[in-house]
C-alpha cells in the first residue's frame, strides 16, 4: 500500500527539518496542505525543505509553487477545484463513492476518499461510509489500487483497509498531532516507521 502524509494545517515549529527526517525515513509521497496561508510563506517552506525531497511534494494550493520548485505535482480540492496550469493533476479529494467515478479520469496518480474513520485531526468528523459501503466499492471496482483512504488512519487499523480494497493510506492527525505539543522530531519518525511497517502487507 502507499504511504502518503499530508502536512498539518498550520505552521509547526522546526516543519522543514521534521518533513526531511520524514523523508529520510523513507517516505515518497508528501502532501503539502496549508489552507490559507500566503504563497510566499508556503514558498519559503518549501525552500527550507532539502531540495533533494522537492519531487516527493503534492501541492494543494498556489499551484505555481509546483513548478518553480520543480514538485511532484498539484492536488485538486473544494479551495481548488480545476487546475490552471497545464497538464493533469496528480491527485485530487473525494468525499463520496461516485465523486471517485467522476474524478478518475481526470487525475494521473491517485485519489482520496474520506473519511473512512473518525478523523483524529478535525472534532467531529465521522467516518462517512460503512463497511459494507465499502466492501461493495471494492467488489464494483470503484475502489481499486489507485484510491487512497484518508480519516482516522492509525497503525491498528490499516489491514482491515487493505481488506477493502484500498491502495493506500494518508496520514495526517497521528503523525502530525503529537508532534504540534511535543516537536519531538525522533517520535515522530518513530511513528512513521510504524506506519510503514503496517502498510508493508
Amino acid at each position: 500500500m502507499k504511504l502518503i502524509v499530508i502536512s498539518d494545517p498550520e505552521y509547526l515549529r522546526n516543519e522543514a527539518e521534521a518533513i526531511d527526517a520524514l523523508f529520510e525515513a523513507g517516505l515518497e509521497y508528501f502532501h503539502l496542505r496549508k489552507p490559507g496561508s500566503s504563497e510566499e510563506d508556503l514558498s519559503e517552506l518549501i525552500d527550507a525543505v532539502d531540495s533533494q525531497w522537492h519531487s516527493k511534494i503534492i501541492l494543494h494550493d498556489h499551484y505555481g509553487l509546483q513548478e518553480r520548485f520543480s514538485l511532484k505535482g498539484i492536488h485538486l480540492n473544494r479551495r481548488n477545484s480545476s487546475s490552471t496550469r497545464k497538464g493533469i493533476p496528480f491527485s485530487a479529494s473525494c468525499h463520496s463513492l461516485a465523486e471517485l467515478d467522476r474524478l478518475r479520469p481526470s487525475v494521473s496518480g491517485y485519489l482520496f476518499l474520506s473519511p473512512v474513520f473518525d478523523s483524529i485531526s478535525k472534532q467531529g468528523y465521522h467516518r462517512a461510509f460503512s463497511d459494507g459501503e465499502l466492501f461493495d466499492a471494492a467488489l464494483s471496482g470503484t475502489i481499486d489500487d489507485r484510491v487512497v483512504a484518508l480519516g482516522g488512519i492509525c497503525p491498528a487499523n490499516i489491514p482491515d483497509l487493505h481488506q477493502k480494497g484500498f491502495g493506500g493510506i494518508a496520514v495526517l492527525g497521528y503523525l502530525w498531532n503529537p508532534y504540534r505539543e511535543d516537536s519531538d522530531r525522533d517520535a515522530l519518525v518513530r511513528r512513521l516507521k510504524q506506519l510503514i511497517k503496517a502498510t508493508a502487507l
